[in-house]
């Protein structure tokens, strides 16, 4: 075979051979490949439908819980009283909790009072399994423990439904118990319609009992039931069938799940991968042709000229004839130097390889400079990354605080009518009358409201609090012995703490309870992790710090840290980025995470001075470390906590600045209870006018208005006008800039919005007792 057809068939072979080993990678790696990918898709999509039945189920036992640990409830059971029924046993009640079944039985199981409604509508519905006066004997809803709760599926004739069975104890969760509060929704096509749009899955439920046997359909699926596995199978070129199953309140398959997933990932693959396939087949030929005909002209017609010349030069008449290529390259030289060639072989082979050892030091120096530079390169882009991804945390951060903390303003305002009214009320009340009963349950409702609304300030970094000097071990010890930390803990049995406080720490300057909702969140976290069960460690330390943690961003100085560290499942390269992002969380939605805990955190830790690391430890689990820069010891700030019996007024004149009507009619008419008398501005504007005008003994600031000054700059005017003049902050929202500035100013005291008479009372006291500088 001449050299051009074995150029053409070497060139033809590894075309073909290139084009059959891509169809080969195609077939037996990627498309199994994109099979396996639907699966998992297939399986997460069945396991998030069966999520979302349980986090159903999670809320209803929540919502049981409400009611099953009220005083109300207890007393009920025991008195059967009318004006329970009257109050809480209502169709409104079934409407607004979205609820079929209402039962509420004794520690016998007998039946105080139960019925079973259609909530939209209200009527009555007949259900055999909830009828009658007394819960079956055995029945797994009648609870004989104090600590037992009991969810899960209940199949009644008119079709599934969400049970929840909680003990009835006092609003402190404490017996002796008193019977069981069951409640119960219908899994109808409404709320399947809203599960569906929640997990963005088409799915469909259906009963599985004996008399329905034959809708399992084949052998694989009923095994599937049986064991409550999940099954995929495929249904066409276009469609996979995911299969999972829900067991019943008694541990009986009940509910069969049928989620229908669409094949894209192999249809989009397939596609993808047969264009490739195409174009590098194409590509392949297309340079083929370029290589053979550069080749034809470039080696095989000098070689074919040479070999025929060295056929006409083998007898002994042609030795004077010359080959001139005309070509210019190494074949043009090599015909011109054929006849001294032997000769100055070996000086050429001995200068070469002198020329290449020169050659190969020069290449490895270059090499290797080219190398330092690249490490360098880097090492700068890394550092380049991580700061980018600090100054994009900080600005997230920064953007959500703002909208947390317009938000907890705005809340706060309104929540003082639900704390500084009823606290207002209960002054006239009856003691033990339903009126005050009812105000105290209206006071507390407004606190809890305003415990939620606190941890908005805490994300907006604007929450008006003292600073104290705080020692770290007393405040590790102090939440050990909370009933938060209790409650946490019994909710976690298989979790044990362990601490390592190191003695003689210097003090920090901050607020405890930020700090303690602080620790509360990490050993939260913590216990999270570790759903089998293990152990959390909090250890203090003194850390001197030259040039900051590995992986953080601590400028030098002295630190106190805080460590809290677990034996859990750890965190992957996804987490340890966003671990900290507000609404990340890996925990499913309504099933225990808000995303907000560790993002409070930051913020909180950030307030203070300080920041936060987080890494994966050596062994299992992580470790979250913070870092508090140690400082001097600042006079205390007047506490405002709810004493009882401060002082009361002797008719002073205060000034109420607020730029919400309801908000100085609160305060006016607490002062005037106190025995002050009062006046009130709308705006700054106003009280600088006002105090031009009249005397007043003391200005109850809002720090926020909307329109016209500020509380700060308010205060300054007020001062140039009376130097002297004393003054209390009460704000909802204010930076902690801000309250630094009006207290240099002199302010005597500060107020968190919505607050109590008590707490009024104390600070006006400490305001108007406060010696003028």
């Amino acid at each position: 075979m001449r050299l051009r057809s074995r150029l053409f068939v070497i060139l033809l072979v590894t075309v073909t051979g290139f084009g059959a080993v891509a169809y080969i990678i195609q077939n037996r790696v990627l498309q199994p490949s994109y099979v396996r990918l639907e699966q998992d898709a297939a399986r997460r999509d069945v396991a998030r439908c069966t999520q979302a039945i349980h986090r159903e189920l999670k809320h209803l036992i929540i919502l049981a819980q409400d009611w099953g640990s009220w005083n109300d409830t207890y007393r009920y059971v025991q008195d059967h009283n009318a004006d329970y029924e009257t109050s809480n046993l209502t169709p409104e009640a079934f409407r607004l909790n979205a609820l079929h079944a209402l039962i509420l039985s004794d520690v016998d199981g007998r039946v105080i009072w139960g019925q079973v409604r259609d909530p939209a509508s209200g009527q009555r519905v007949t259900v055999a399994e909830l009828s009658g006066d007394r819960l079956p004997p055995g029945s797994p809803l009648m609870l004989r423990d104090e600590t037992q709760a009991v969810s899960g599926i209940l199949v009644t004739r008119r079709g599934p439904m969400l049970v929840a069975a909680v003990p009835i104890l006092d609003s402190e969760s404490k017996g002796p118990l008193h019977g069981t509060v069951i409640m119960g929704r219908f899994l109808d096509r409404a709320m399947l319609s809203r599960l569906r749009e929640q997990t963005r899955v088409d799915f469909r439920v259906r009963l599985v009992s004996p008399a329905r046997a034959t809708f399992l359909g084949h052998p694989s699926l009923s095994r599937a039931v049986r064991r409550g596995e999940v099954l995929v199978e495929e249904a066409s070129a276009e469609l996979l069938n995911g299969y999972g199953v829900l067991r019943d309140i008694d541990g009986r398959p009940a509910l069969l799940i049928r989620a229908y997933v669409p094949r894209e990932i192999t249809l989009a693959g397939t596609r993808a991968t047969r264009v490739a396939l195409a174009l590098m087949c194409g590509a392949g030929l297309l340079i083929s042709g370029v290589m053979l005909i550069y080749i034809q002209a470039t080696v095989v017609r000098p070689v074919l000229q040479l070999k025929r010349h060295a056929v006409a030069i083998r007898g002994p008449s042609d030795l004077s004839r010359r080959v001139e290529l005309g070509h210019g390259d190494e074949l043009s030289e090599l015909a011109g130097s054929l006849n001294d060639l032997s000769a100055r072989l070996h000086a050429l082979s001995t200068e070469q390889e002198a020329r290449i050892a020169e050659r190969t030091r020069a290449l490895a120096e270059a090499n290797e400079r080219l190398q330092q530079e690249v490490d360098q390169h880097h090492r700068v882009e890394a550092e380049r990354q991580r700061l980018e991804t600090q100054l994009r945390r900080s600005q997230k951060m920064e953007a959500i605080g703002a909208l947390a903390g317009s938000v907890a303003h705005d809340l706060n305002n309104l929540l003082s009518g639900m704390v500084s009214y009823p606290d207002l009320l209960l002054t006239d009340a009856p003691p033990g009358s339903a009126l005050a009963s009812g105000l105290m349950t209206i006071r507390k409702t407004g606190e809890r409201a305003a415990a939620i609304v606190r941890d908005l300030l805490t994300l907006g970094q604007g929450v008006a609090h003292e600073r104290m000097p705080i020692a770290v071990n007393q405040l590790v010890a102090a939440y050990l012995a909370s009933p938060e930390h209790r409650r946490i803990m019994t909710d976690h049995p298989g979790v044990t703490v362990q601490t390592d406080l190191r003695d003689s720490l210097p003090v920090i300057v901050g607020s405890a309870p930020y700090l303690t909702k602080v620790m509360m969140n990490l050993v939260l976290n913590a216990c999270d992790a570790m759903p089998a069960g293990g152990v959390i460690s909090i250890q203090t330390n003194r850390c001197p710090v030259e040039a900051g943690p590995p992986g953080g961003a601590v400028e030098p100085g002295d630190y106190v840290t805080l460590t809290v560290s677990d034996s859990g499942v750890g965190l992957s390269a996804t987490d340890l980025e966003r671990v900290f992002e507000p609404y990340y969380s890996r925990k499913v939605r309504g099933g225990g995470g808000t995303g907000l805990g560790l993002a409070i955190v930051w913020n909180a830790v950030r307030e203070h001075g300080g920041t936060v690391t987080v890494r994966n430890n050596v062994g299992p689990g992580s470790e979250f470390t913070l870092y508090f820069p140690c400082q001097g010891q600042p006079p205390p700030q007047p506490r405002l906590d709810g004493v009882e019996g401060a002082p009361g007024g002797h008719g002073e004149m205060v000034l109420v600045v607020d730029d919400v009507a309801s908000q100085r009619e609160i305060a006016s008419r607490m002062l005037e209870h106190l025995g002050y008398r009062t006046a009130s501005a709308s705006s700054g504007v106003d009280a600088v006018a006002y105090v031009q005008r009249q005397p007043v003994d003391l200005v109850l600031l809002d720090m926020v208005m909307e329109s016209g000054i500020d509380g700060l700059e308010t205060y300054r005017r007020l001062l140039a006008i009376r130097p002297g003049l004393r003054a209390v902050v009460a704000s909802g929202f204010a930076h902690a800039q801000q309250i630094d500035d009006v207290q240099k100013l002199g302010v005597g005291a500060t107020l968190a919005k919505p607050y109590s008479l008590a707490q009024l009372a104390l600070a006006i006291h400490a305001g108007l007792t406060r010696p003028v500088t």
